[in-house]
């Protein structure tokens, strides 16, 4: 089965990958993607991926140039007759948004599934962007929104569904579900780039100031006997630049870990190890309560603000100019949790996304 998504070693869409390829282990799933961006996902055993390398791309070009249909799309339909498109932000007004939206319409109309997993809708502006995805949703086979507020926008069209972000599925190792204490206390901080994510923010903060607060919540946690691990989720994204911005604060201090995404299990086993978690990236805040962290949720955007809500029915996160005038006493306050028979409703319900995808597959 072909995976469309975000294949540029992020840890959150990897981990999508993830969930995917465990809960059918008797399927083959191939994606398409550059080479020097799979090392998170090369321990997943059913997943095969198609080399997006120097060859690929010329011709990328080339079709793109013609006005002819993308590589992804040709090897989807000459190849494929499944389809499952799984992410989460990949329904964004952006400068390109017709040209992939033209993609998915050629892939759809040459396929016999299409499915739609774990994504949200926006930010967008335009009505035409609106109108035109409606049109295509009403065409697939399904779509599964996470949140409540995605559906909503398309009230009326019979074949959109809602649950929790599949990753709340996600079958983690024993020791990543239930938190055991230990002597040594651990602060995680999944952290971003805020000038690489201000536009999808209505306001933010610059980076010398985000970095400015992690470093004085970091040596605060020091002070505390607290171990830091400065979580970068995604070095294209910038993750990696400001951890290590933060770090350099602390050159000759080995309380102050810089975890940079590597592989799943790796970033997994981190997250579950953590006392607190700071969660700046969504996939952070999923980990942090499926696994019963106390977690500090953190909104770049809309996305964040919506998980919470969904769960909480209120209003349990910060956005980052929030953030950044908490004192550091406050910010254990600042922490939400999930009891564990919450947690367990949690992931029934985003299990029950792959209903329609148990039937597609069993019939194949």
């Amino acid at each position: 089965m072909f995976t469309l998504g975000y294949w540029h070693q992020n840890y959150g869409d990897d981990l999508f990958l993830q969930t995917l390829c465990q809960r059918y282990s008797d399927v083959t799933f191939y994606i398409l993607a550059n080479s020097k961006f799979i090392q998170g996902v090369e321990e997943l055993k059913n997943l095969r991926v198609i080399r997006y390398g120097f060859v690929l791309r010329m011709l990328d070009a080339i079709l793109r140039r013609l006005g002819l249909p993308s590589v992804t799309a040709l090897v989807g339909r000459f190849r494929f007759k499944d389809f499952i498109e799984i992410g989460g932000s990949i329904f964004m007004e952006e400068e390109n948004w017709l040209e992939k939206y033209r993609e998915r319409v050629y892939i759809q109309k040459h396929c016999i599934s299409y499915s739609v997993l774990g994504s949200n809708f926006g930010p967008y502006s335009s009505p035409e962007f609106k109108q035109r995805y409606e049109q295509f949703f009403d065409s697939v086979t399904q779509v599964v929104f996470r949140d409540r507020y995605s559906k909503q926008l398309f009230e009326t069209n019979n074949n959109i569904s809602w649950g929790p972000d599949l990753n709340f599925a996600a079958n983690l190792p024993e020791e990543a579900r239930t938190k055991e204490e230990d002597n040594k206390k651990s602060l995680s901080i999944s952290v971003i780039n805020p000038e690489w994510k201000s536009s999808q923010s209505e306001k933010s903060v610059t980076n010398r100031q985000y970095v400015d607060f992690l470093t004085t919540v970091t040596r605060n946690a020091i002070q505390n006997n607290f171990e830091v691990h400065l979580l970068s989720f995604c070095e294209g994204e910038g993750d990696l630049k400001i951890a290590e911005q933060v770090k350099a604060k602390f050159i000759n201090s080995p309380e102050v870990i810089i975890d940079n995404y590597e592989t799943l299990t790796a970033m997994t086993k981190q997250i579950s190890k953590s006392s607190f978690l700071i969660g700046c990236r969504f996939h952070a805040v999923v980990l942090g309560l499926l696994t019963g962290i106390p977690t500090l949720p953190v909104a770049y955007g809309r996305k964040t603000q919506s998980l919470i809500e969904d769960i909480f029915s209120a209003k349990l996160w910060l956005s980052i100019p929030e953030l950044v005038e908490l004192k550091p006493s406050e910010i254990r306050s600042a922490g939400v949790r999930l009891p564990s028979s919450d947690r367990k409703r949690i992931v029934t319900k985003a299990e029950e996304q792959f209903e329609r995808l148990d039937h597609i597959l069993k019939s194949n």
